[in-house]
Parts: structure tokens; C-alpha cells; sequence
């Protein structure tokens, strides 16, 4: 193996670098302000031979995080296993080492080495516009407002039961009430929307949509399994699309690789931005390697 050597790295310096070499999956609005985000960043590293900086890596215990390359230096299997045994000796107390936020161009290399891929998502983005057509026959949309927490956590369950969201009660819950607790801003309320069932009043589709980094993010959209295919998650969407025209350029969304919805999305214009992917290896598996 080439002789590698881990140096922890002068945020200041380290920042720059992340945010010239390490892609804008995340569409984050400007060189400047992902420079900004990494400037206090602490645990961060260089990966060096001879003195030349080949990678910078976040190590956290037991987690290797947005790894990024330094041109013209590519990532090896030799530079993955130099990180692995360099993880391995600081996570003494963990069962299992952890790759972070790994780009699709590195996730071969991992799995080569035994990583176990947990989830993969990525972020999409398109502009705001007028795109606001008329709500499905036998629906209406009304403003969300905290009232309807409960039969929103309620439709999420059942919406994202055994997909690739699902999550337990306790987080739909929290991450609902998150949601109302700093989502003021008339204008994203304005954007989210619960839709009713013309007949039975009772909310079938939500969306959420929350400020991210200074953008509309689409917070959460669920549709009762029942009632898909109708037109309404695409409804919900470009009602949002079309409220934020005048006040934002843009609007993203986050999408788990697998969900049928990522399809529409495509339809509808949003740009991916690049996958990134979790992953896991058991330490035992490490060793006998």
C-alpha cells in the first residue's frame, strides 16, 4: 500500500478546498456561503503522500464523512482501506464504521471493500413558476395551520408505511412539530397545503414546505396509498412551484433513491443534483478482511 499519512487540516484553508473540489449536490446557493459552512468545521483531514494533498475527509469515532478529492488525484481502494484502518483504531466502542454523504463516483470503491449500502437520496431543484393547474375532481386544498398535526402525522404513516421513508410514530410526530414551530413565514405556508376529499372533509395529501439555507425546501409530500394516481401529489407540487414564484427563484426537495414519487419529480422539472449514500461495515468483517 502507498505510504499515506492522515494531517489534520486548518479549517480555514480546508474550507476552500471543500467547497472548489467537493460537488454542490446539495445546490447550496453559492461558493461562499458552503466555504462559510466548513470554516469552523472541526475533525477534518487531509490525506497527504510525500507532503502532497491527495483528499480531505471528515472522521468523526467511527464515521467517514463527505470525502472529496484533490485534482488530479483520484480515490483508490488503497486510499479507502488507509481510511478504514485509520477509523478502525478510534472506534473501539462501536460495532460498526460508517460512511457518510459518499458521492456515487467513490460508493464502488466501498462496496468493493465490503460496505453495505443503508440508503441513498439525493437533492433536486427547480425554479419557481407559474404552474398552478386546477385541483383533481373531488379534492380542495386548505391552508395547513397546527391544527391538523395529528391527521397530518396521521396521513404520513400510512402514506410512507413500508417505503423507503418510513420512520416510527415518535419521529413523524417530532418532525411535524418541528415543522410548525419554525415555519412561520406566511409565504411557505402559504405554499403548503392539505388536501381534503370533497365528500368526507378528511385531509388525504400534505405538503409541507420549509426554509432551508435561504430557499423553499419541500419539507414533506404524502398522499393516502388510496388515493394516488389521482393527480395529487403533482397538484400539491406545483402549487407550491406556483405560490413562491414572486417572492423565491427556486425551490429543492430531497428524494430517497427507490421512491416511485422521484419519477414525478423528473416530470415536473426538478434537477438532481448527484447522489450520496450511507453506508456500513460491521468491524468484524474489517478484520477478516
Amino acid at each position: 500500500m502507498p505510504s499515506y499519512e492522515l494531517v489534520q487540516a486548518d479549517p480555514r484553508i480546508y474550507s476552500k478546498y471543500f467547497a472548489t473540489y467537493r460537488p454542490n449536490i446539495w445546490f447550496r446557493p453559492s461558493w461562499a456561503s458552503i466555504q462559510n459552512m466548513m470554516e469552523t468545521a472541526n475533525d477534518v483531514y487531509w490525506i497527504t503522500r510525500n507532503g502532497e494533498r491527495l483528499a480531505g475527509v471528515t472522521l468523526l469515532d467511527h464515521t467517514i464523512g463527505s470525502l472529496f478529492t484533490v485534482p488530479p488525484h483520484p480515490f483508490t481502494g488503497e486510499m479507502a482501506e488507509f481510511l478504514q484502518e485509520q477509523v478502525l483504531r478510534t472506534a473501539a466502542d462501536h460495532p460498526s464504521i460508517h460512511a457518510d454523504n459518499v458521492l456515487s463516483e467513490h460508493l464502488g470503491i466501498f462496496k468493493a471493500m465490503g460496505f453495505q449500502e443503508t440508503v441513498t437520496r439525493s437533492c433536486m431543484m427547480r425554479p419557481t413558476e407559474k404552474v398552478l393547474s386546477p385541483a383533481p375532481v373531488g379534492f380542495y386544498p386548505v391552508p395547513i395551520t397546527a391544527e391538523f398535526l395529528p391527521k397530518v402525522v396521521s396521513v404520513m404513516q400510512e402514506a410512507y408505511r413500508s417505503g423507503t421513508d418510513e420512520r416510527n410514530l415518535d419521529t413523524y410526530v417530532r418532525d411535524t412539530a418541528y415543522f410548525f414551530e419554525n415555519n412561520q413565514e406566511p409565504h411557505l405556508l402559504g405554499a403548503s397545503s392539505v388536501i381534503l376529499n370533497a365528500d368526507s372533509h378528511e385531509p388525504v395529501g400534505v405538503c409541507l414546505v420549509s426554509l432551508w439555507e435561504g430557499l423553499p425546501l419541500i419539507y414533506e409530500v404524502a398522499v393516502l396509498p388510496a388515493y394516488r394516481s389521482r393527480g395529487l401529489g403533482k397538484y400539491m407540487i406545483c402549487r407550491a412551484i406556483s405560490h413562491l414564484e414572486p417572492f423565491y427563484p427556486a425551490i429543492r426537495l430531497f428524494v430517497t433513491s427507490g421512491n416511485p414519487a422521484e419519477r414525478l419529480y423528473e416530470k415536473l422539472g426538478f434537477l438532481s443534483g448527484g447522489s450520496y449514500s450511507t453506508l456500513v461495515l460491521k468491524k468484524d468483517q474489517a478484520i477478516a478482511r
